[in-house]
């Protein structure tokens, strides 16, 4: 019960922080998102190229894993160009 009572408080105090107190010292616009959402496609792009990989050596390149992860590869790029 006081745990709670606690958080219940500091949430209050936290929300007014937030909203009247504390001010962002830049804003950047969003300037940043396109770089930080290319890399993290990229990154999701290689890290299921390596599943596909690993699908191939223990599976073999004809494979219905490998050729769902290929699709999958297939798709992600699709989506990203899209």
């Amino acid at each position: 019960p006081v745990c709670t009572l606690f958080f219940c408080f500091a949430f209050l105090v936290y929300c007014w922080l937030f909203s009247f107190v504390y001010t962002p010292e830049f804003d950047a616009l969003g300037a940043c998102w396109y770089e930080l959402y290319e890399t993290t496609i990229l990154g999701l792009l290689l890290g299921t190229l390596s599943l596909a990989a690993l699908a191939s050596a223990f599976k073999g390149f004809n494979s219905a894993e490998f050729n769902l992860i290929l699709v999958l590869c297939v798709a992600i790029v699709g989506a990203y160009v899209y």
